[in-house]
């Protein structure tokens, strides 16, 4: 019972720190005087350094042979998650905080249309899931501005 107490509070602790750093990404980039490109690459060093240590730490190891033989795969998907973020704190630097968190949820899209580019199996989870999601957060999103404005 008690691994279990300290399990569950590891997570909720994960979970609070996840939404903290998701929800005041948008601060730091607006206060931070460098290019868009220069901040999504950092990002991409300092999240490559903890998975590295991540590994490490763990005594994983990654398989060359899977690497190489899912290279092409890999090289899109960094270009693609590169560009995203690029354009995410481009548009931090343009618009309000809020206005670019609201377009997050608008990437479920993706796993609908990853059967095309990745031939992966559309499940019934694939399909609804994203819709839950992005209905939730609309959903929270209308609470939040019937609280706000009342």
């Amino acid at each position: 019972m008690n691994i279990q107490k300290s399990n569950e509070t590891k997570s909720k602790i994960s979970l609070i720190l996840a939404m903290i750093i998701s929800g005041t990404i948008g601060i730091f980039i607006k206060s931070i005087p460098l290019s868009s490109g220069i901040i999504a690459g950092v990002r991409g060093l300092v999240g490559a350094g903890f998975l590295s240590l991540f590994t490490l730490i763990k005594k994983g190891s990654l398989s060359q042979k899977a690497i190489i033989s899912n290279l092409k795969i890999l090289i899109w998907s960094g270009i693609l998650i590169g560009a995203n973020w690029i354009f995410l704190a481009k548009s931090y630097s343009y618009m309000t905080i809020v206005q670019p968190y609201y377009t997050i949820p608008s990437s479920c899209i993706y796993i609908l249309i990853s059967p095309i580019f990745l031939k992966e199996n559309l499940t019934f989870k694939k399909i609804i899931l994203p819709f839950f999601s992005y209905t939730s957060f609309n959903f929270l999103n209308l609470v939040t501005a019937v609280i706000y404005f009342s």
